[in-house]
């Protein structure tokens, strides 16, 4: 099968000696959350591709639940990985690859839909894929295959083009993560940079610069959630339609995972402060935060939107996590930023 041509790589985690005992600290953020992280991405990727040959080859009901069940935590993995938004994840435009949302217009969605009614062959090979449109790539297209208009082929065909599709974009996916998971480890990959910056780099000339970029991920992924998750949920009338992997029935779970790993992420960054200072204070007050959503956030993930949307219990706790979610972003920005002495930059999302 086609997944064995590119054999999954059991990467080592030991690294160079490190600088001191400060480089060690700051690559924590890398060493104990990204790479397991990336990691569990290939390694789900890789079962996609199991499960989508097995539904290529013989296209059963059981078979194609066994595809949607891969693709669940595919999402999962993603969504737990995807709050640290810098180094390998943002060249090659992987971060939209991976996952193109939003989709305004639903522009990424009409590409994914031409290309399956009209059995486009150029979707069908890693090679000529990885070099068309970023929203063909990744979790939307894929989800679109297993759960839009077009998926009774998968049980009525063998071999069909909607198929070998799915398979190819699971490749890619797999292909997308474990070159991340290198490019973090290598001699020459980012905690190496991180744990010895360089004056010349154009990345990290100091240990304030490897700070400063790890600590953004706590001020604006928050943020990104909200933005980009929930928003609509804000409307008087939401429609349901604009919500990410809604076809999946997976909007809330993809919340309940990013935050997660923001949780894990935030653990591995902070866990070496000093407990006994004002600094531990706001990191206190960030842990609690992040426990008030992760609660809030697996409540609602048991539900469907349109429960959620029926009931006006759960569209409050939807307000309330909002609300969190803010201020996460506040402590990271008011409290935290000064004691670690750093000045936050410029997000996206805070408007003109």
């Amino acid at each position: 099968m086609m997944k064995n041509a590119i054999k999954f790589a059991t990467l080592s985690l030991t690294l160079l000696f490190a600088q001191s005992a400060a480089a060690e600290e700051s690559s924590a953020l890398l060493t104990d959350y990204l790479v397991p992280a990336y990691q569990q991405l290939a390694a789900k990727a890789d079962a996609q591709i199991d499960v989508m040959e097995a539904l290529c080859q013989s296209p059963l009901e059981t078979n194609l639940q066994a595809a949607r069940d891969g693709f669940s935590a595919l999402v999962t993995a993603y969504a737990y990985a995807e709050p640290v938004r810098f180094g390998p994840i943002t060249q090659n435009d992987r971060l939209e690859r991976l996952y193109f949302w939003p989709d305004r217009k639903s522009t990424g969605l009409k590409q994914v839909q031409k290309a399956l009614v009209g059995e486009d062959e150029s979707v069908l090979s890693v090679e000529s894929l990885k070099d068309k449109s970023v929203a063909l790539q990744g979790l939307n297209a894929l989800e679109y295959v297993l759960h839009g208009a077009l998926a009774d082929k998968l049980t009525s065909d063998t071999n069909s083009h909607a198929c070998r599709y799915g398979e190819t974009i699971a490749q890619n996916m797999w292909a997308m993560a474990d070159q991340m998971v290198i490019e973090l480890v290598a001699d020459d990959g980012l905690i190496a940079q991180f744990e010895n910056p360089q004056e010349g780099s154009a990345l990290f000339r100091t240990e304030e610069d490897v700070l400063r970029i790890s600590f953004e991920t706590f001020s604006h992924f928050p943020e990104i959630i909200s933005a980009t998750r929930l928003n609509e949920w804000a409307e008087e009338s939401p429609n349901l339609n604009v919500l990410p992997l809604r076809r999946a029935a997976l909007s809330m779970n993809l919340v309940l995972a990013d935050i997660e790993g923001l949780s894990d992420a935030f653990d591995a960054f902070s866990g070496h402060y000093n407990e006994d200072d004002v600094l531990a204070i706001a990191l206190n007050a960030y842990r609690f935060e992040l426990s008030n959503a992760l609660r809030t956030a697996k409540e609602l993930a048991e539900h469907s939107n349109q429960g959620i949307l029926a009931d006006e219990a759960l569209r409050k706790k939807i307000d309330y996590l909002r609300l969190v979610l803010h201020s996460l972003r506040d402590i990271a920005n008011d409290q935290i930023a000064p004691e670690l002495g750093l000045v936050v930059g410029f997000s996206s999302l805070d408007g003109d």
